[in-house]
């Protein structure tokens, strides 16, 4: 954990100490995506490796679906209270 927090740290001063043209910035930000894409692969190629989970992927799938429907119905009622209640009017 140390390790992470150095990193962002010395990134940070490093940020402050050199300023960077447009065309650095841009280079880094493709940069950003490219290290997000290689991050989504990996996590997909260990889920895929590991037996238990691609076992379970329905369960899971189900349990998902469940959660993402509770979340919304949750935020939208939620919603109606606050406009009920004329706080957002």
């Amino acid at each position: 954990m140390i390790d992470i927090i150095l990193s962002l740290v010395c990134g940070i001063i490093i940020g402050r100490i050199l300023p960077l043209k447009e065309s650095h910035k841009i280079l880094i930000q493709k940069g950003y995506t490219a290290v997000i894409f290689l991050l989504i692969l990996f996590m997909g190629l260990q889920i895929g490796m590991n037996k238990s989970i691609m076992g379970n992927l329905s369960t899971i799938g189900v349990y998902a679906a469940l959660f993402a429907v509770v979340t919304i119905s949750g935020s939208v009622l939620a919603v109606l209270a606050v406009e009920k209640a004329g706080v957002m009017s």
